[in-house]
């Protein structure tokens, strides 16, 4: 009797030790920026303007509205990752950047599964024997995704709510209410994350001295559009982001 428990016993933590946890692709929102020669610049577009946090999804990060970057670093490398939606009227860029726990390199598309379809913006990630699912006949073993987070940032510069003109009004009239973050973004990520003010609305950029030699990835979205701005009104089409990311 003994010995059937402790058989039981040994199975059932094998069975914990090799259990599969989901992953979601993210290959069609990637682009891997080369910085050899120092600087890369990455085109974006179609990031919507609540992605990097999406009042859907808990306030978290929404996998799939996000736009991903990938690049190479050597410990040391001080790097800065700029972004730039000025483009979009009302748009608060935002970018959280983690270090991948692999030997392959950044343009390795394996790499490119997330945990789930939301994410914290400010918190590390181990995922042990993720396996996408997304094809049930022909599901894929992503195994280990593991992010050590590494810094990020958002755009604060006239955060709050803006109420524009209609057509009946002068081109410029607008009520601010605000600056401010909204009831619910107050989590724990959120408040975290580091809110940057430059005096130009819609830009951010986050800098970092690279930990290690690895691949590290990068996640580009946006928060909280501006009511009535083109920010709020780009929906599924979302807006593009310039993204230079230079390494020294």
């Amino acid at each position: 009797m003994k010995r059937t428990n402790v058989f039981l016993s040994s199975l059932i933590l094998s069975t914990m030790a090799f259990q599969a946890n989901a992953a979601t692709s993210i290959a069609t929102y990637v682009q891997v920026a080369d910085v050899a020669t120092g600087t890369a610049t990455l085109n974006f577009t179609g990031v919507r303007a609540a992605s990097w946090v999406s009042e859907t999804m808990g306030f978290l990060g929404w996998t799939h509205f996000s736009k991903w970057g990938f690049v190479n670093l050597t410990k040391g490398q001080v790097v800065t990752i700029a972004l730039d939606a000025t483009a979009t009227v009302g748009f608060h860029p935002a970018v959280s950047v983690w270090q991948r726990d692999t030997n392959k390199p950044a343009t390795d598309k394996s790499l490119y599964y997330m945990d789930d379809h939301f994410y914290a913006q400010s918190s590390s990630v181990s995922v042990k024997n993720a396996i996408n699912n997304d094809n049930a006949a022909s599901p894929v073993p992503v195994g280990n995704v593991i992010r050590t987070f590494i810094a990020n940032a958002y755009d604060a510069d006239n955060l709050g709510d803006y109420i524009y003109g209609y057509a009946s009004d002068a081109a410029t009239t607008k009520t601010k209410f605000g600056p401010y973050l909204p009831i619910g973004y107050n989590t724990k990520d959120i408040q975290s994350a580091s809110a940057q003010y430059d005096k130009t609305p819609g830009k951010v950029s986050v800098t970092f001295t690279a930990p290690k030699t690895a691949v590290y990835q990068f996640v580009i979205g946006g928060l909280k559009p501006d009511v009535d701005s083109a920010a709020s009104k780009v929906g599924a089409t979302g807006a593009p982001v310039t993204v230079t990311v230079t390494a020294k």
